[in-house]
């Protein structure tokens, strides 16, 4: 039986109901205002993360990330957010080991983002290595030349490159690579085919992991003037044990079969990339991106090669610099005083004394003037750093590599030692070793192959040498003397310390190469002299410019 519903009752429900709804509205924030705040906090957290990240803090820019995903939840932040908040956590897990952690957060990431990219304040190498394995996505770069990288490749066979355009002032190609396992950076040079430039990266370095390479074009002085991608923003292909699609190859060639067998399994030798005779692609990457057969028709690129690397830098070259030393004198009393016996020093420095015109004092000749010097102002010095020696000198230097010179410099040296004493006792290099200087060294720019191009680098050095060391300071002595006013005549002499003719050295400082082939240095070094008299630190500034042939 149905009941019957009161007349009055359906409007009071519907009056009731709309209040409540009116109170609902009026009590609960709008759903809008909330997701902004928690959109804005989170995007608060990502930018703090980076702090963290820089600092090496990976523990606590990964608890910031985690609050902040805790706060989006499912939906109150965008997608987009939430996807950059699970990129940034994976690294941050990958910085601390968790690998497993740093995927599954990726893998998330992705789903939310097809087309995310890494965070460019945590590109790296490895980083971006793990990135695209854990989600597929690769990001390639794009520039002056056509490109299309393989989408894979199988370990141990040759990576075939193809690239056209780079404009018309382009005469040469170069691939700059770095393979899985790889400290440093290898190139190949890629020869023409048909419209564009072709070679392969040698199989010795494709191995299992991740290739990254770019692509750099030249001018007729050798100048990179179009390239596509760079160091940071390489192109990257996989190389797997096994690959599921179809091998890559270049236009009108067959996809080069994989190394390490001879005969059959070596690439075809007419496949650029393949030295003459059929041979594997080379395992050292230097010129080894031959055309067919790998020859070099005109004999041009030889030369240059042979002189100035792989890509036509300067391997040869020379130079000019200035150098200036400080050294310690001891202070003491009575130095210019001799032994008796012996006509040597009788201070424990081995100090020498001379007069202003470069004499030696006392005279060596007879006992009579050095019998004259009166006790306790024969020549009294507080010591201190005095200049020393100041020179000039002529360098030759071979780049290794962009990082790496061995070479030598030849000069002379000014304001030498001036006596004569101090040579024939053995403790000072006199002649011609007296007058000229010679070293030995090898010398690191620090960075990005920076002697392959212009910039600001920092660089160290080491070596050694022959040269005279000698440094002095001026004071008195007294001798006594009857027919003096007062029995006494006071003059003016110079203190030396000497020491030779070997040194040790090591400095660090500066290199500005205004071009790639001219730059300037700005050092500062540390000698250690050594010979008779002991060794003997020093320390000054050097400056100096090179010429790259």
């Amino acid at each position: 039986m149905k009941h019957a519903v009161r007349a009055g009752a359906l409007p009071i429900r519907l009056a009731l109901a709309a209040g409540l709804a009116l109170a609902t509205t009026t009590i609960a924030p709008p759903a809008s205002a909330a997701n902004a705040r928690v959109e804005s906090a989170a995007k608060r957290a990502l930018e703090k993360a980076q702090n963290d990240y820089l600092a090496m803090n990976y523990g606590t820019g990964a608890s910031k990330l985690n609050k902040a995903l805790r706060a989006c939840g499912a939906r109150s932040c965008t997608s987009e957010t939430r996807a950059a908040l699970l990129r940034d956590l994976g690294t941050m897990q990958f910085r601390r080991g968790d690998k497993a952690g740093a995927v599954k957060s990726w893998k998330q990431a992705a789903k939310l983002q097809s087309n995310l990219d890494l965070n460019p304040a945590y590109d790296a190498p490895d980083v971006r290595a793990a990135f695209e394995d854990a989600t597929g996505i690769r990001s390639q770069p794009s520039g002056d030349f056509t490109h299309t990288p393989a989408i894979e490749q199988k370990a141990n066979t040759p990576l075939p490159v193809y690239a056209e355009g780079g404009g018309d002032n382009v005469v040469r190609v170069v691939v700059k690579y770095q393979g899985a396992g790889m400290s440093g950076w290898k190139r190949i040079n890629l020869k023409k085919l048909g419209d564009g430039w072709a070679g392969v990266i040698p199989c010795a370095d494709v191995t299992d992991g991740t290739m990254r390479y770019y692509i750099e074009g030249l001018d007729s002085s050798n100048e990179a003037v179009a390239n596509s991608g760079d160091r940071k923003h390489p192109f990257t292909v996989p190389i797997r044990d096994e690959i599921s699609g179809e091998a890559p190859h270049l236009p009108g060639k067959p996809p080069p079969k994989a190394c390490g067998g001879g005969g059959d399994n070596d690439c075809p030798p007419d496949f650029p990339g393949c030295s003459t005779g059929g041979e594997s692609a080379g395992d050292n990457g230097e010129d080894n991106g031959g055309g067919d057969g790998g020859e070099n028709k005109d004999g041009e690129d030889e030369g240059k090669d042979k002189d100035k690397g792989a890509s036509g830098h300067p391997r040869f070259w020379i130079g000019a610099s200035f150098g200036m030393d400080f050294m310690q004198i001891p202070a003491g009393n009575d130095l210019c005083r001799l032994d008796p016996n012996t006509a040597l020093p009788a201070n424990s420095a081995n100090l020498y004394c001379t007069n202003t015109d470069g004499s030696d004092f006392p005279t060596r000749q007879t006992s009579a003037l050095n019998n004259a010097l009166v006790q306790g102002q024969a020549g009294n010095t507080g010591g201190g750093i005095e200049r020393a020696n100041l020179r000039l000198m002529f360098s030759f230097d071979y780049a290794l590599n962009g990082n790496w010179m061995v070479g030598a410099r030849l000069g002379a040296i000014f304001y030498p030692y001036p006596g004569q004493a101090a040579i024939t006792d053995g403790r000072a290099p006199g002649g011609a070793l007296g007058r000229l200087y010679f070293d030995a060294r090898a010398t690191w720019v620090i960075g990005d192959e920076p002697l392959y191009k212009a910039g600001i680098a920092p660089m160290v050095f080491a070596g050694a040498g022959v040269e005279q060391f000698a440094s002095s300071i001026a004071t008195t002595a007294t001798i006594n003397n009857p027919s003096a006013p007062g029995g006494t005549q006071t003059g003016n002499v110079n203190v030396w310390r000497v020491d030779g003719p070997g040194f040790l050295m090591a400095g660090g400082g500066v290199r500005w190469a205004v071009t790639e082939r001219f730059a300037l240095t700005a050092a500062v070094r540390l000698d250690g002299a050594f010979g008779d008299n002991g060794f003997i630190p020093t320390f000054g500034p050097e400056i100096g410019g090179q010429v790259g042939f």
